[in-house]
């Protein structure tokens, strides 16, 4: 495959819907924001509208380093459904059109986007912050008329990549894997299959490519604590390693499962400036962006909160690496 090139350094950035405005994106600008994520919702990828989009963001000094396409989220896909190959000819259209635009690594999950179990909310500081408790989850009922367990959804899976993979080699397009969140074995009756390391290494033997890697989850590696078979930052040297350390979301919580509350980056139970200093140590060129964060009263477009979060995550990189430019 035509291998991306990156240039070096942790990229502190954001993720952003296609259709923002241009105050929205001034104001990405106004915190020192230079690389963002850009969602495209299913019916607005076209080529014309995506050729608008690198060209707005750009001009409003925005580079696009990874972008996410709704599509993947489609029922039909994981659940094996009659239509499954439209979306995903839809899908590798568009990885396609990435390659053509120069937009270099996609984003995508595989755990379906049934609506996920509100177990209840927290208050972090007097923040409204999203609670997961297991024990309750587990007693709502299942989201589909049938179950789906594991062979199940890695068939889903392995169909889906047969396709998407050769397209994003062809393309010069990477694919960055968000593992399960929560990652349980279970879910509203559905097997969720990317829960730790051995999840994703079984995936990157059966899909051995260049293309292929991890979008590293911080806040759902946290989740799962030592379920995932490796604590995050011997995650992170290993995926790096394998040069499969694609993206990195960057969050906290307050414990692992059964029962946490998404928090603060400050405030949860990780050490994040020991994840930052590992991710400086082995070289990460990728995206770090804040998400999942408590509300900030008053704040109805969650602003605050992101600039409450890039400010902190500046600092971190800047005293793990005081001669880093936060690019």
């Amino acid at each position: 495959m035509r291998i991306p090139v990156i240039e070096p350094g942790v990229k502190i950035g954001t993720h952003v819907a296609s259709g923002a405005s241009d105050e929205y994106l001034l104001f990405l600008a106004q915190l020192g924001i230079r690389h963002v994520r850009v969602h495209f919702q299913p019916g607005a990828d076209g080529s014309s509208h995506v050729m608008h989009t690198v060209d707005r963001f750009g001009a409003a000094g925005l580079s696009i380093f990874s972008v996410v396409h709704l599509g993947y989220q489609a029922p039909e896909v994981a659940r094996g459904l009659p239509g499954r190959d439209k979306v995903i000819g839809g899908l590798v259209d568009f990885i396609h059109l990435m390659g053509r635009l120069g937009l270099h690594t996609l984003e995508f999950d595989f755990f379906l986007y049934a609506p996920l179990p509100a177990t209840g909310q927290a208050v972090t500081r007097g923040a409204a912050s999203r609670e997961f408790d297991l024990a309750v989850a587990r007693r709502l009922p299942d989201a589909f008329d049938q179950c789906y367990g594991e062979d199940e959804m890695w068939d889903s899976f392995t169909y889906m990549m047969r396709s998407l993979l050769p397209a994003a080699e062809a393309a010069g397009v990477r694919l960055a894997l968000h593992p399960d969140d929560p990652p349980v074995p279970s879910l509203l009756g559905v097997a969720r299959i990317f829960r730790g390391m051995d999840s994703f290494q079984r995936a990157f033997e059966l899909f051995d490519s260049p293309a292929f890697g991890a979008l590293f989850c911080v806040g759902t590696w946290a989740e799962g604590g030592q379920a995932m078979g490796v604590d995050i930052c011997e995650a992170l040297r290993l995926f790096a390693s394998q040069k499969k350390l694609f993206t990195v979301h960057f969050r906290n919580v307050t414990a692992p499962l059964p029962r946490f509350t998404e928090t603060f980056i400050d405030n949860g139970y990780v050490d994040m400036v020991t994840v930052m200093r590992t991710l400086s140590d082995v070289g990460f060129d990728g995206i770090v962006i804040p998400d999942h964060f408590p509300s900030l009263i008053g704040d109805s477009e969650s602003r605050a909160a992101l600039a409450n979060g890039i400010g902190y995550m500046r600092g971190l990189l800047d005293a793990v690496r005081p001669c880093a430019a936060t690019k």
